[in-house]
């Protein structure tokens, strides 16, 4: 789950597209958010790749 993530590292092609990624994600984590930081990255290295950014996420598995 959401509570399991520990970081998250964001990749964008625009930073202008950190405003709105930043409401996304005080929504997403209200209490407690994980650690992230974010760069630019001018080619996520997929051709024909329309996305705007990359999340690289960990978190750790619960407990048995």
């Amino acid at each position: 789950t959401l509570d399991d993530v520990v970081k998250i590292a964001v990749f964008f092609k625009d930073m202008n597209d950190r405003v709105g990624f930043n409401k996304v994600w005080a929504e997403t984590f209200s209490a407690n958010p994980p650690a992230r930081y974010a760069i630019q990255a001018v080619d996520f290295g997929v051709v024909g790749d329309k996305s705007r950014l990359l999340l690289d996420i960990t978190a750790l598995a619960p407990q048995a």
